[in-house]
């Protein structure tokens, strides 16, 4: 079973994704409501996922992620962004992100996180990252 941690202070939107992966996979949702208590969360058990919402309609928080990679590069990490992709691919550079979602992502999005997931944990059962 997969382990997600939610790192927002709005959880409310992201209720459809949290439901619709709960119910359609199985998987565990932890909800978190900061960055600090997201590192915290790593040091207790590794989650398997973590979802970071950007900060009050301000930029990603692309410091926590790059910190959650440094405690552990295993933790696949998806953003919440209202930059535009090629912008947020630009100042994701090498941070490993593993997906880019809209803003109060809802089921269509949990297909696309899970064909990614998928794809993912096949190619490191291939022996790649």
């Amino acid at each position: 079973m997969y382990r997600i941690v939610l790192v927002s202070s709005k959880p409310a939107f992201f209720s459809a994704l949290a439901q619709a992966l709960q119910t359609d996979t199985g998987m565990s949702v932890e909800w978190v409501a900061s960055g600090e208590e997201a590192l915290t969360s790593i040091k207790r058990a590794a989650p398997d996922l973590m979802i970071l919402d950007e900060k009050s309609e301000e930029t990603p928080d692309f410091a926590l992620a790059r910190n959650i990679i440094l405690h552990d590069a295993l933790i696949n990490v998806v953003m919440v962004s209202r930059l535009p992709e090629k912008e947020f691919h630009e100042s994701a550079e090498g941070l490993g992100i593993l997906l880019q979602l809209p803003p109060q992502p809802g089921p269509r999005e949990v297909e696309t996180l899970l064909a990614r997931l998928t794809l993912h944990a096949g190619s490191i059962e291939n022996g790649g990252r």
